[in-house]
């Protein structure tokens, strides 16, 4: 069975003395490398390349990656250098005894004197700060560090307002990609549930570190370090991929990409200038990620493979320098379901003419629309 890869990076490890001649590492003896990257996901597996046997990428094992803590508590401080307050009404936090006991530092006396107080209520609102009652007892990772849900800012990125009932609901924290969680509501004693995206933005801690008048009399003067910030977090990686390695050559992460949905179909590919013999022309695939390329020589076209990616694109290289593009406009007007009910699927792909190339950077450019 044919897989298609989409990578997370590749690199080339050679070593050379003094004379210049390649040398290689002792039997029995490995390497510790530590690959920085920006492409996050557990679903990457490490690969080999056979150079002088099969041409082929050898599978040795999965490594999902590590989080850069310095980047996420760069980004999480840019953040809170440029808050506006009061927030936004999708900030909140998950119950009011939680912020209060942040505000006082766990003073239990002065807790339970103010529980009820109008004064402080009215203090965290002026931070905009919401809040529905749900009481949380998860642990999530937060900046490096693992922190009760209930000690964080969070905000609403689902886009869905809380219920009514959020404060007479079991909660739960289920974790998605990178930094966000899905928020699950179930009604006590009823039938209702509720789901959102969620994502914590800063501490309790931290937001009641200033008040409210100050946070706001500080924001103009933070907005340097904010863009200071932002220039290091370009040079940062998200993620650290650690391996062990006994050779040197050429390695790469890739994930097998997502064939579920794929159809097979049989492509007639038609060209609006002279692509020279049809036998000798190969189309190419390329994913919306751009990390992921798949060639088809004329004879796969009988078995050309669409998968649902509203960013792909196809291209072809013409003769005299010129590429030919099957747009993500065009790729996404592809009824895919409908070809997959089809006994023998088949389309026809018109390919046009965008102009000539002069190199690799220059095919990437056309194919980014420049």
């Amino acid at each position: 069975m044919i897989k298609r890869f989409e990578t997370a990076g590749m690199f080339e490890l050679r070593a050379y003395d003094i004379r210049g001649n390649e040398v290689f590492v002792d039997s029995g003896k490995t390497m510790s490398v530590s690959f920085a990257g920006t492409i996050t996901g557990s679903e990457y597996h490490f690969f080999y390349l056979d150079e002088k046997g099969t041409r082929n990428w050898h599978y040795i094992g999965d490594e999902g990656g590590v989080f850069n803590p310095e980047k996420e508590k760069i980004r999480r401080r840019k953040q809170a250098s440029a808050l506006k307050i009061p927030l936004g009404p999708d900030y909140f936090s998950f119950n009011y005894m939680a912020a209060l006991d942040v505000m006082l530092n766990d003073n239990v006396q002065q807790i339970n004197k103010n529980r009820s107080s109008a004064d402080f209520r009215t203090k965290i609102s002026e931070y905009g700060l919401g809040w529905s009652n749900i009481y949380n007892y998860q642990s999530v990772q937060f900046e490096g560090r693992t922190m009760l849900a209930s000690l964080l800012v969070w905000k609403n990125i689902g886009g869905k307002k809380l219920p009514d009932w959020a404060g007479k609901s079991d909660s739960k924290l289920v974790p998605l990609e990178g930094n966000v969680y899905e928020l699950q509501l179930i009604e006590k004693g009823g039938t209702r549930q509720f789901s959102t995206r969620i994502e914590p933005f800063m501490s309790l801690k931290a937001l009641f570190a200033f008040s409210a008048a100050e946070w706001k009399s500080n924001y103009e003067k933070t907005l340097q370090r904010v863009k200071e910030d932002e220039k290091r977090l370009t040079m940062l990686a998200d993620v650290y991929r650690e391996m062990e390695i006994n050779r040197f050559g050429i390695y790469n992460y890739d994930r097998f990409l997502n064939d579920k949905n794929a159809v097979v179909v049989k492509a007639d590919f038609r060209f609006d200038r002279d692509a020279g013999i049809l036998q000798n022309q190969e189309v190419c695939y390329v994913s919306g990620t751009d990390r992921a390329l798949i060639k088809y020589p004329f004879e796969k076209w009988s078995q050309f493979i669409l998968l649902p990616d509203p960013g792909a694109q196809l291209f072809a290289l013409l003769p005299g320098n010129f590429i030919a593009v099957f747009s993500p406009k065009e790729y996404n007007k592809v009824d895919q379901k409908k070809l997959k009910l089809e006994t023998e699927p088949a389309v026809v792909f018109e390919l046009h003419t965008v102009r000539q190339f002069n190199g690799a950077e220059d095919l990437r450019m056309i194919l980014d629309g420049k």
